[in-house]
């Protein structure tokens, strides 16, 4: 089964020698698709939600939803986002550009710098420099009330959660905290400073490595400003090895959805490609800007990037730009694209959500070019 790694190395030969490949078949773990002859890009659809400033993060529900009168009665999906207004906002959303605000999830003091919500769309999770983590209520009535929460003595800059949405982990100042549902802290890493495995200045984000059948490697990742990423054996606590390359800020780290690679990026006009299972790096990519995040199609060899001027979308296959959209040269106060986030909903099949300093959020949709 071809994977991510795959794209690295003369992948074009590889498909070449399979009789699947002259019959327009590609292989991705645990799917097949038809490769369509005409090639695929992306356009935008337009702005379609807004926070009062900055959007700190995004998530989407993997389960489609229903609802009556909304964009022809179609399923829709469910779109999270988190903001520097100390909001959390559930919107509903299709991939025609439609959104509609369900709920406003309230209760934060300071910055919301982190969410996620759970697969099937019941429950939204955020974290906040005001030293907290929050599970909310979500789902069918529910107008977003706090079910449960807890603090630690630490500004909270990231967040991630486990695939069954079981295990939560924070980042604040150099310390990985893992939370169970009930909003205790049951464990925590390199808190202590003898502990040579710790990062040695702030956490700038951390992301879940994709469990694989079989392998049952429970793994995260962690982005610091010491210049480093971090890969971390979630059961055991410990360090697994770490990536140094960077010579600046690392902003944001991600795996892709088999597992094979990891991208990373940051103050560098460049996101570093990796192979994740051996920590070898495996080359760069050039950005017009600083990157900010960073994430895997969960359906395509296609990687996306939010800098300080715009995104970016490069196809790893053949390692070129497929989409690029900034600001121009001399414009003045450009909004940063800040977070983003792939659909994994079918009602927005192959849809990029674009989150941005000015508040807005951007969607994006794959078509034929």
């Amino acid at each position: 089964m071809k994977s991510y790694r795959d794209t690295d190395t003369h992948s074009n030969h590889q498909q070449s020698q399979s009789p699947f490949f002259a019959l327009g078949v590609r292989f991705f773990p645990g799917f097949v698709f038809m490769v369509s002859l005409e090639k695929e890009s992306l356009e935008k659809v337009g702005i379609i939600a807004q926070h009062n400033t900055w959007v700190t993060d995004l998530s989407v529900a993997s389960e489609p939803q229903k609802l009556e009168n909304f964009d022809g009665k179609h399923d829709f999906g469910l779109l999270l986002s988190a903001s520097r207004d100390g909001l959390l906002k559930l919107w509903f959303v299709s991939k025609s550009g439609s959104a509609v605000e369900k709920c406003v999830c309230q209760g934060h003091r300071d910055v919301v710098s982190g969410c996620h919500i759970s697969s099937d769309g019941q429950y939204a999770i955020s974290c906040s420099w005001d030293r907290s983590m929050k599970i909310w209520s979500v789902g069918g009535q529910a107008s977003g009330e706090e079910m449960i929460g807890g603090r630690v003595d630490k500004q909270l800059s990231s967040m991630c959660v486990s695939q069954d949405d079981r295990q939560i982990f924070t980042a604040g100042g150099v310390r990985i905290d893992l939370w169970n549902s009930h909003a205790d802290v049951k464990f925590s890493f390199g808190e202590y400073s003898w502990d040579p495995a710790r990062h040695q200045d702030w956490i700038s984000a951390l992301s879940f490595v994709p469990v694989q059948k079989g392998k049952e490697k429970y793994w995260l990742l962690s982005a610091s400003w010491d210049h480093k990423v971090k890969l971390w054996d979630v059961r055991e606590g410990k360090l697994v090895r770490e990536f140094a390359d960077h010579k600046k800020v690392v902003h944001c780290a991600c795996a892709s959805p088999d597992a094979s690679l990891m991208a990373s990026g940051g103050k560098e006009a460049r996101v570093i490609m990796w192979d994740l299972q051996d920590g070898s790096k495996l080359y760069d990519i050039p950005t017009l800007s600083k990157v900010n995040a960073v994430a895997f199609n969960p359906s395509k060899y296609w990687i996306a990037m939010a800098t300080d001027v715009g995104i970016e979308v490069w196809d790893l296959e053949d390692k070129t730009q497929i989409f690029v959209e900034h600001a121009p040269p001399l414009a003045e106060h450009i909004p940063w694209a800040t977070c983003l986030v792939w659909s994994v909903f079918p009602s927005c099949n192959e849809c990029l959500f674009v989150g941005h300093s000015d508040g807005t959020i951007t969607q994006y949709r794959v078509a034929c070019t």
